[in-house]
């Protein structure tokens, strides 16, 4: 089991050991580690080239950081796979419901746009027949339109 961890350079005998006499103890960050959503690539053409450098090494630790749960996670679904299954299952349902809440405010963000452009499109409109009402002097038209 230990050789598992030793083939990606990583040091985690005290995680092994507490995983075994423990598993809950590390199952739900090993699984939510080793999560695809938890890598996130940086495209930024525009960085400056230490900043560079900064995220290169930032994404070396992210990878092996993601490695090392992803062997964490295979160990631990070798001695218990309900537990890992069921973490799975929360793990997801959780990304799940978080993106549910992100769709929510795209929808009611998407609604209030619209609703403004609908009620600025009314003030155009009402404000455009102010300035043709023939009946209203100059100063009136200005003072209705400026309310």
């Amino acid at each position: 089991v230990l050789s598992d961890f030793s083939s990606i350079g990583v040091e985690i005998i005290p995680l092994d050991v507490s995983g075994f006499s423990a598993p809950h103890a590390v199952v739900f960050q090993a699984v939510a580690g080793a999560s695809s959503s938890m890598l996130v690539a940086n495209d930024d053409d525009v960085i400056e080239s230490l900043e560079k450098d900064d995220d290169e090494s930032s994404n070396k630790e992210r990878c092996l950081m993601f490695e090392g749960c992803r062997v964490l996670v295979s160990v631990l679904e070798g001695h218990y796979p309900d537990l890992v299954k069921d973490v799975r299952e929360f793990v997801n349902e959780l990304q799940r419901i978080n993106l549910l809440n992100e769709e929510r405010w795209t929808f009611v963000l998407a609604n209030l746009d619209h609703e403004m452009e609908k009620r600025l499109e009314q003030i155009r409109a009402e404000s455009e027949k102010t300035v043709n009402a023939a009946h209203l002097d100059d100063k009136t038209r200005l003072d209705i339109i400026a309310e």
